[in-house]
């Protein structure tokens, strides 16, 4: 049989040959570091009640002359100790300007004579005296969010299907100057709306090069006219339109943050699905158990016209599909359309990306 003139043979792909590899989507992260610092001299006073306390080490009382610090994210955490001597560390960071930014009472140990870093774990251990240990996750020390006022023509890569759609207020829709966009240790997070005026927002984190990092995908509000920032509750809420919110715990958007749980999404009644296909965040494609295709739309599925096997979604929304007799159709709405020559399944990574498998194994990629 003849494949339509786009799918190229791959005859060398042997048993052995063929390879996979993998990248991270998220650009790599910065490590807390160790330095010293003179005891006597903190960036600032310390807080009420709390003081400098550094010793030689876990078995020898005698104060230091430097102490061990952390640095991270520009900066500068001081382990303090407490003057009622409780069985604790006043963990506080300073700023470049030596100005409080946050601070953390961690209990389990005083006086600190080391602070180590274990980037695999992730974690902070403070070692104190008598061989006492406070060992924390690092994201728990991270400082609160800030929000800061940006031009919208200085968004950006607005990924596809999404806008910069910033209002002036809750009642006036009209565009704003600047929008509210969230700053939080190397990241730059950006609230869009989407193309298609659904009621929803994507979040979108930068990195320092302004190449996308993250995205999450929330219902609930549009065209966003405020952040705010809780820091006792530790969550951040976007507002916009009509003045509905929607509302992230900080833990939900660390880009670091490997996600595990799952959220169910509600499926049409009486249907089943037995293949889901996801393009980019915007495309995603199922199949159910007569054949039918349906398409999220952000908040239900939607049944398309047609009958397939199975499917592949692109990046760029088009669809691939397979009959139950290798035939194969694409999908660019609002009808399918048949391409030449049989596929046992394929997968697309949209535009001129995607490769083919036959029913004897023979493999192909579109293209040339």
């Amino acid at each position: 049989m003849t494949l339509h003139p786009r799918f190229t043979t791959f005859a060398a792909l042997a048993a052995g040959l063929l390879t996979f590899t993998t990248a991270s989507g998220a650009a790599a992260e910065t490590a807390p570091t160790v330095a010293t610092a003179p005891a006597q001299a903190p960036p600032a006073v310390p807080p009420t009640g709390m003081g400098v306390t550094c010793v030689k080490g876990p078995n020898d009382n005698t104060e230091a002359a430097d102490c061990p610090v952390l640095k991270w994210h520009g900066y500068t955490y001081w382990a303090y100790s407490y003057y009622d001597n409780r069985m604790a560390m006043g963990i506080v960071a300073y700023d470049a300007g030596g100005k409080v930014v946050a601070q953390w009472e961690l209990p389990g140990a005083r006086y600190v004579h080391a602070i180590t870093v274990d980037s695999g774990a992730r974690t902070i251990t403070f070692a104190g005296q008598a061989g006492n240990k406070i060992t924390t996750g690092w994201d728990s020390l991270l400082p609160p969010p800030v929000v800061v006022q940006i031009a919208p023509y200085n968004a950006p890569a607005v990924p596809a299907g999404m806008k910069v759609s910033c209002s002036k207020s809750a009642s006036d829709w009209s565009a704003a100057a600047t929008c509210p966009v969230l700053k939080w240790g190397d990241y730059t997070y950006w609230a869009y709306s989407y193309v298609d005026n659904r009621v929803g927002m994507a979040i979108v984190a930068y990195d320092a090069s302004n190449k996308q990092v993250k995205l999450w995908e929330k219902s609930g509000a549009r065209y966003v006219y405020g952040i705010t920032v809780d820091k006792t509750a530790r969550t951040v809420t976007f507002a916009g339109q009509t003045d509905l919110k929607i509302a992230f715990n900080w833990n939900d958007l660390l880009v670091s943050s490997v996600v595990t749980n799952w959220s169910k999404k509600t499926t049409p009644a009486g249907v089943t699905f037995k293949q889901v296909s996801v393009g980019s965040a915007q495309h995603v494609w199922a199949v159910d158990t007569a054949g039918s295709p349906w398409r999220w739309n952000g908040s239900i599925f939607e049944k398309k016209n047609g009958t397939v096997a199975s499917l592949s979604v692109g990046a760029d929304g088009v669809v691939w599909g397979l009959t139950s007799i290798d035939e194969i159709w694409v999908y660019q709405g609002p009808d399918w359309t048949k391409r030449p020559g049989t596929l046992r399944s394929i997968s697309s990574a949209g535009g001129d990306v995607a490769w083919g498998v036959q029913s004897n194994g023979g493999t192909f990629r579109l293209g040339y």
